[in-house]
């Protein structure tokens, strides 16, 4: 018996096929959003294809063209399920039939060969599909209000688990592997926020205090990255995160970085630091919980501290594409939200605080964020 989504799937397949169904629509657009039908379809075909060791087959024979039974004695499974596998691929680009059961790679296989952060990047979003197919009864059961509780929302539902996601991720080391090697392949931001934020002028402090404290700075990055090119700047540099993280660090760190054990969510034990910094931190928690790490920073701020976040801040209308996707994300997976600016101010007063400027590198593109500097209220 056919499933109920895939007679729908059919019903509006077969609409948006018939151009007088959707008078008024342009083409363009009526093409969109028949390839938004098969996402779901492509993404669960790489990853079976993944399973069963085609683009590793491609990657061993340097990519050479083979029949469909060469093929299939290099993978696992069976030959008509390989076939039916193949002809999504190939629609999608990945690979090419190049005759009747014979195919060639294209630059995109290689990329979903083994242990590449493409290949881990479509295993982590396949893993979404079950909380995206959940999500409508999630919001149903909850009057479709937003979710506001990162330990009760949308991920837990569909999984079943009282855990945050960091936490089931913890106790799920290949899904952590995975997650890690996806996070630290991002590529390069186009501007760095002390690229169009004036440090000199901004965080000028004796040799003897706090300069800069990382929270939740992970393995270091992004205060070497600012260390580097602020060598003179006098003060000491602190990076803190939980401790697996700060002991899963093996590169050495500049001279005047110290390291230090702490949870974000505990009172902050550098008091009247000249900088608290944070990147990509509170878009991981909704206000209930972003106002709780907030409220232990200010506890440790003095009037002459700022603290500076560097984050995403969506613009107030037309939404670019990707910022959508990672809100939706947001949603799905921690509870939380990509912040318009205004939200980020309500947020930070809330918190009391008062922002003093949101720095932005300029255009909004893949990749940038805005800098929200902000002091005590």
């Amino acid at each position: 018996m056919a499933s109920v989504s895939g007679k729908l799937s059919n019903v509006i397949a077969s609409a948006l096929s018939d151009p007088s169904a959707l008078e008024g629509v342009d083409e363009t657009e009526r093409m969109k959003l028949l390839g938004a039908l098969d996402k779901a379809q492509v993404t669960a075909s790489l990853r079976i294809a993944q399973g069963m060791g085609v683009f590793d087959a491609f990657a061993a024979t340097q990519g050479q063209i083979m029949k469909l039974s060469e093929l299939n004695e290099r993978t696992k499974g069976d030959q008509q399920l390989l076939s039916r596998i193949l002809r999504v691929l190939c629609r999608a680009n990945v690979i090419e039939e190049i005759e009747v059961d014979t195919f060639k790679s294209t630059p995109l296989t290689a990329m979903f060969s083994s242990g590449t952060p493409s290949a881990d990047a479509v295993k982590m979003i396949y893993s979404q599909i079950p909380i995206t197919a959940n999500l409508y009864e999630y919001l149903k059961r909850n009057n479709f209000r937003n979710p506001e509780d990162a330990y009760q929302g949308p991920f837990q539902a569909a999984l079943n688990t009282k855990d945050h996601f960091f936490e089931w991720l913890g106790n799920h080391p290949e899904d952590h592997r995975i997650f890690n090697n996806v996070m630290s392949h991002q590529g390069q931001r186009p501007k760095e926020w002390f690229e169009f934020f004036p440090v000199e002028q901004k965080l000028q402090v004796t040799s003897d205090k706090v300069t800069f404290v990382d929270m939740a700075g992970g393995i270091g990055n992004d205060l070497k990255n600012f260390r580097f090119h602020f060598q003179e700047l006098p003060g000491r540099m602190i990076l803190q995160d939980l401790p697996q993280v700060i002991d899963s660090i093996i590169d050495p760190l500049p001279d005047g970085v110290e390291v230090m054990y702490h949870d974000i969510f505990s009172p902050q034990p550098i008091k009247g630091a000249k900088a608290y910094y944070m990147r990509s931190v509170l878009h991981d928690w909704p206000d209930k919980q972003a106002l709780a790490i907030l409220g232990q920073i200010r506890e440790a701020m003095i009037p002459e501290s700022v603290l500076l976040l560097n984050e995403h801040t969506l613009p107030a209308a037309n939404v670019p594409l990707y910022l959508t996707h990672l809100d939706f994300s947001m949603l799905e997976t921690l509870s939380s939200l990509e912040r318009t600016k205004q939200q980020w101010i309500d947020l930070l007063e809330k918190a009391g605080f008062k922002v003093v400027e949101v720095w932005s590198p300029g255009a909004q593109i893949v990749g940038s964020s805005a800098l929200i500097e902000a002091v005590m209220a």
